[in-house]
């Protein structure tokens, strides 16, 4: 009988140390079930801050892109404004090449003009029945 009640005393510690056992074991289930919670919770605001983040980079894809454009379209923009300031340097160029050519033709006319105002001068005094005109290239003799 004191093997039995031995036996009887050792199993209610068995069982004691199952009951603790599972005791433990359910508060660690709990633990993990909790744990599951919070990695799930994580996990849904993990993925709601990389659709954010997508989001964000879709925009930005957006705000570099319109950049582009925009840089491209300065860059154009600037090439036809050179472009036109190198015609324009042309244009003043040619304009004043026909300045000085200007210029230069009108001391030829005022030096032609001096010459035909002498020789009219001298003409008039040798042969004062005949004049001459000047029409800015030709003299011409005249009979009176």
């Amino acid at each position: 009988m004191f093997a039995v009640r031995t036996k009887i005393t050792n199993l209610k510690v068995c069982v004691e140390e199952l009951k603790k056992s599972e005791s433990d074991y359910k508060e660690k289930c709990e633990e993990a079930k909790s744990h599951c919670e919070h990695v799930e919770v994580l996990q849904v605001e993990l993925s709601q801050q990389i659709i954010t983040k997508d989001k964000d980079l879709a925009g930005k894809d957006v705000e570099i892109a319109e950049l582009r454009r925009r840089l491209r379209e300065a860059q154009e923009n600037l090439e036809a404004e050179k472009q036109k300031n190198d015609s324009l340097e042309i244009d003043l160029t040619a304009e004043k090449v026909k300045a000085e050519t200007a210029e230069e033709a009108r001391k030829v006319s005022q030096a032609a003009l001096k010459v035909a105002r002498k020789i009219t001068l001298r003409f008039s005094r040798q042969w004062s029945p005949f004049s001459l005109t000047w029409d800015g290239c030709n003299i011409t003799v005249l009979g009176k």
